[in-house]
């Protein structure tokens, strides 16, 4: 494998382009096919639907909506297994000042839910680089209802949000990484 770390790899494969619909410009976001070690893939390209067997009902069915719907979800996959262990739903904000929105976070809640939690931090490293990449300086937000928020604040790294951050509802947030502290494939 080579010496790349995770953020250069999502950087050779981030896609971002601005399409003219008839509602509006509509912002295209492709993740290509980023293999984290040998092992898991990360991607957008996926046609998964998450069974609430081994994700969280609700969470699982934010995914699946916000799949259906947008495409703004982001999934990795446990080659070993070939099943879906972790996908995050977001949304962008209009507000460049507002941080990308993480709407679902969803690791597995079952036999795997350690693999899918350790999954979350490389999912979590491909919006710091779509929300630097958009000029939204890397910073996570994560909206009521889209994660458990002990979770997302012992397991996942994420503050309780400071007063006025954007427009948008925000309980939680998290900066973006320093380069050395994006988790590495292969680590």
């Amino acid at each position: 494998m080579s010496p790349l770390t995770l953020a250069a790899l999502i950087q050779q494969q981030l896609s971002v382009r601005v399409i003219q619909q008839a509602t509006g410009p509509w912002t295209q976001v492709t993740l290509g096919h980023v293999h984290g070690g040998s092992r898991f893939l990360l991607t957008t390209e996926l046609a998964a639907r998450l069974s609430p067997s081994h994700f969280d009902r609700e969470l699982a069915a934010k995914i699946n909506q916000a799949n259906r719907e947008k495409g703004r979800v982001v999934f990795a996959v446990d080659l070993a297994l070939n099943e879906v262990v972790a996908a995050i739903a977001y949304h962008i904000p209009e507000d460049s000042s507002s941080p990308l929105l993480i709407t679902a976070m969803a690791p597995r809640i079952d036999a795997v839910a350690p693999v899918g939690r350790a999954c979350v931090l490389m999912l979590k490293a491909c919006l710091h680089e779509l929300g630097a990449y958009l000029g939204q300086g890397g910073q996570l937000g994560l909206r009521p209802g889209g994660a458990p928020i002990d979770e997302a604040q012992h397991l996942f790294g994420f503050r309780p949000a400071p007063r006025g951050t954007g427009r948008l509802e925000v309980v939680l947030v998290q900066d973006a990484p320093h380069i050395d502290e994006l988790p590495s494939p292969g680590r």
